[in-house]
């Protein structure tokens, strides 16, 4: 399977997004904050996996990083990590994979900075 950046996927579930803004009003900054240093552990932990050839890390990874993602509404990257993590057959496929999730990373954090 073909990972491929999707300019119409959405950063974020806005509706997740004013959920979160509801129940964590004060602290929603905060919270949003821990997005891009996460989203950079798990993307450095799939780089690792990648250079050990390691499948089942670069999954691991991928599966954990789609989880946060999941839980503040990042719909961009939890499509690509959540593809990477149920679909890449093998390492090579999650080295070509490793672009657009950063690509997907970057974007979210801009977007955290001008949301929160």
């Amino acid at each position: 399977m073909v990972i491929e950046q999707k300019e119409f996927e959405p950063i974020f579930d806005d509706t997740t997004l004013s959920m979160l803004r509801d129940a964590l009003q004060d602290d929603l900054r905060a919270v949003m904050a821990s997005i891009p240093p996460e989203a950079a552990r798990a993307l450095n932990l799939i780089k690792a996996a990648i250079v050990a050839e390691d499948l089942d890390a670069a999954r691991a990874a991928a599966h954990s990083l789609t989880g946060m993602a999941l839980n503040f509404g990042a719909v961009r990257i939890a499509t690509i990590a959540g593809s990477i993590a149920r679909y890449s057959p093998d390492v090579g496929t999650v080295a070509r994979h490793v672009g657009p999730l950063e690509c997907a990373i970057r974007e979210t954090c801009a977007r955290i900075e001008l949301t929160v």
